[in-house]
């Protein structure tokens, strides 16, 4: 029989099983006993896949009559945990199979000891979608500055004309 787990962390977030609470960004978030049942059997489980019946005997047991519970505990924690499940960094699909949760690399722990100020250029990612958004900006701001530019350069004209 495996010892009861109340409380363990995964990759800075505070798990504390025994009241079904994830501590995200400094606020407790509820879990359902449900969610929290399958982050505990994929937590007991790092590394390994772990099948889609399993999960549904080991949470819901033999009184299970479809899996959406399931797909909805593992869309709840993907969300909370805010995972992505094309690039996943918490739970990864194994397709026609299951679920596995991932282990944490031996750089990330390096990166997490190391600390904000040492991680130099590999702690900085920038999404596409900010670079994007970043580029559109700087063009706008680019844009009216030429506009005013120009703007400014004929007003001038226009004022030493008038004073001729």
């Amino acid at each position: 029989m495996q010892e009861s787990i109340t409380y363990f962390e995964l990759r800075g977030y505070q798990v504390f099983a025994d009241l079904n609470e994830v501590v995200v960004d400094g606020e407790r978030e509820k879990l359902t006993p449900k969610e929290m049942e399958v982050l505990l059997v994929l937590y007991q489980n790092m590394g390994s896949t772990v099948t889609r019946h399993t999960l549904l005997e080991s949470v819901w047991g033999t009184r299970y009559a479809n899996d959406l519970g399931l797909t909805q505990a593992i869309s709840r924690l993907r969300q909370l945990f805010k995972d992505d499940h094309k690039r996943p960094l918490f739970i990864r699909t194994v397709p026609k199979k299951g679920y596995q949760l991932i282990e944490q690399s031996d750089e990330e722990q390096q990166v997490k000891k190391a600390g904000p100020a040492q991680m130099g250029q590999r702690g900085f990612v920038v999404s596409r979608r900010t670079l994007l958004l970043l580029m559109l900006l700087l063009t706008i701001l680019l844009t009216i500055l030429f506009l005013t530019k120009d703007v400014r350069i004929r007003i001038g004209r226009e004022l030493a004309f008038l004073q001729s």
